[in-house]
């Protein structure tokens, strides 16, 4: 009897807390606050929330799962590691609304389930996906098919403010466009998103001075005096970790059968 009183009443709060995270799932719910009733329904079982955010999302990851593993020779699939496999799941669960997290733990999982870039997964990097903002994640990612050494570059002399490769813009000014590009004009965390980034240790902001020696020059202006030059050259680029943190997160760029990693180890 006893046992039939807690089931029931496990199964009332199960269905309580479905019900409120229906209701905050929505934006529009977010934006306006929790009510004190809803918010202490879901702090008292997360377990529920948990439960509810994958069975939103197991749907999907089972098609995607499909989806690789039928383009996946079957000498290649494996089995991934539980520490894996479980830290896929549960970060799976919690970002049932929001998606661009969601592809990339997704991706850890598809690259650990293939022998020929499971190695590439390393449990660590499901910790660093849940410090991204979604935008931020996706911004990442384009940075990453940027597919180039310095990313942005900033060079400051005595005669010209800055001169980078996107015209007379700052390297913070060219990231911040970057992002607008990427995503939409309004805009407002591009500041922290690089500060961000660079604390994570997947970007670095490298500064570098160099001293130029000018010789005393004779022209139509008159005589100029020999004298030395500062420049200052920043460059925004991926560290070795990060750029291995994004390959391992994003999409594949070829087809899944031949990853580009296990194209060039095969030639």
């Amino acid at each position: 009897m006893a046992n039939d009183i807690v089931s029931t009443s496990a199964k009332g709060l199960s269905a309580v807390v479905v019900e409120a995270y229906q209701d905050i799932a929505q934006p529009s719910a977010r934006q306006v606050g929790l009510s004190l009733e809803a918010l202490t329904k879901i702090v008292l079982s997360p377990v529920d929330l948990l439960n509810f955010g994958f069975q939103q999302s197991k749907e999907w990851l089972s098609a995607k799962i499909a989806a690789r593993m039928s383009r996946t020779p079957e000498e290649y699939r494996v089995q991934p590691n539980d520490n894996i496999r479980l830290a896929a799941l549960s970060h799976i669960a919690q970002s049932n609304d929001t998606p661009e997290l969601r592809d990339l733990y997704a991706e850890l999982l598809l690259k650990a389930m293939d022998t020929r870039t499971s190695d590439s997964v390393h449990p660590a990097y499901f910790h660093l996906v849940e410090q991204l903002a979604s935008k931020e994640a996706l911004v990442l990612v384009g940075l990453h098919e940027l597919n180039r050494e310095a990313l942005f570059r900033e060079e400051i002399t005595p005669y010209s403010s800055s001169i980078g490769n996107s015209g007379e813009l700052s390297l913070e000014e060219q990231f911040a466009s970057f992002c607008t590009s990427v995503l939409s004009p309004a805009l407002s965390q591009p500041e922290i998103w690089l500060t961000n980034l660079c604390r994570l240790g997947l970007l670095t902001l490298q500064s570098v001075g160099e001293a130029i020696f000018r010789e005393a020059e004779n022209n139509r202006h008159g005589y100029r005096p020999p004298a030395v030059d500062n420049h200052e050259h920043r460059i925004l680029e991926f560290t070795p970790f990060g750029r291995a943190f994004i390959s391992a997160c994003a999409p594949l760029a070829s087809s899944p059968e031949t990853p580009p990693e296990t194209a060039k180890a095969l030639d």
